[in-house]
């Protein structure tokens, strides 16, 4: 009997932790938005999103690679291997925003501004990608 009482307290501290992490995050979208206004947080969203498509082949699935084919030593090993392609997928990151269109007269596109933001926030996939190592 104690068994299913655990799960259930399990269960329902995961559905009060998901809804307490999703109403904050609601907040902070919020107080973005009001502080960026419209055009500011649409910026704010095309850096992020942009950026997070990096973060999705900075992982690229290396953890279960190395957990499957490789020993304790390999450790650095991987880690070098994260860093590198961390650093790869940040040049890329950089240089891609680059070639995306902008229309001056519209304010449309890959602003200067959301370049920017692009080029600092990139560095973050070299943390994202060390801090994947150690889940």
């Amino acid at each position: 009997m104690e068994l299913p009482i655990k799960i259930a307290a399990n269960t329902l501290i995961q559905i009060l932790g998901r809804v307490v992490g999703s109403g904050i995050t609601f907040l902070i979208t919020i107080l973005i938005a009001r502080y960026f206004g419209a055009v500011g947080f649409g910026d704010f969203i095309k850096i992020t999103s942009f950026v997070a498509i990096f973060y999705l082949m900075a992982d690229f699935g290396l953890n279960a690679i190395f957990l499957r084919e490789w020993e304790d030593k390999d450790l650095p090993k991987l880690l070098g291997l994260r860093i590198f392609i961390a650093c790869f997928l940040i040049i890329l990151a950089i240089t891609i925003p680059l070639f995306l269109p902008f229309n001056e007269a519209l304010s449309q596109g890959f602003t200067p501004f959301v370049r920017l933001g692009i080029v600092i926030y990139s560095f973050t996939i070299l943390t994202q990608a060390v801090f994947l190592l150690f889940l």
